[in-house]
């Protein structure tokens, strides 16, 4: 049995007053569980943004990264690209500013592996609204339209999902947003 447990902390940005309180989880069904190996461990990281002294997000970048004492390291995979709500294409390639997709995906907002083979972790996921006022590259910024009460609504805004498969290895694994 694998346990899973989820804790984190991570900075944002919003458009307008410095004031602005962003809270963001990390979510998971499988938090503080006991779990089988190779159970598909879903997760998400959602966010909420203060009404006072802002117009709401205007980018959020996060990693998904897992504990360097866990007993076993897997290569975390990139999201679900489907989870990419409506109000969050803009953020996404080609409508915002993101990373470029890698392995064949067209849009790196959900994220892109790094570290050892084996121990992968999930950094830069999401992305940023095209704030400059005009049309970025191809493929880059090409919704200069800014998008104003993005995380403002009565509930959490989902950034992204995804899934890994549970370590085979006995213990604890801890896993995090940064």
């Amino acid at each position: 049995m694998t346990r899973i447990i989820t804790i984190g902390a991570l900075a944002v940005s919003c458009l307008g007053a410095p004031g602005a309180t962003v809270a963001v989880y990390l979510e998971s069904s499988a938090a503080g569980q006991v779990i089988t190996p190779g159970t598909q461990v879903e997760w998400s990281i959602t966010f909420a943004v203060s009404t006072g002294g802002n117009v709401g997000l205007a980018l959020l970048v996060a990693d998904l990264v897992q504990d360097p004492t866990n007993p076993e390291k897997l290569n975390i995979p990139p999201g679900n690209a489907a989870s990419i709500g409506a109000t969050m294409d803009d953020f996404s390639r080609p409508l915002g500013v993101s990373n470029a997709g890698e392995g064949g995906a067209t849009t790196g907002y959900i994220g892109v592996q790094r570290g050892a083979p084996g121990t992968m972790n999930l950094v830069q996921i999401g992305g940023g609204q095209n704030t400059f006022g005009g049309a970025g590259p191809p493929g880059l910024g090409q919704d200069f339209s800014v998008n104003v009460g993005v995380g403002q609504g009565p509930t959490p805004q989902l950034l992204l999902s995804g899934s890994f498969p549970a370590p085979a290895t006995h213990g604890p694994h801890t896993f995090r947003r940064e």
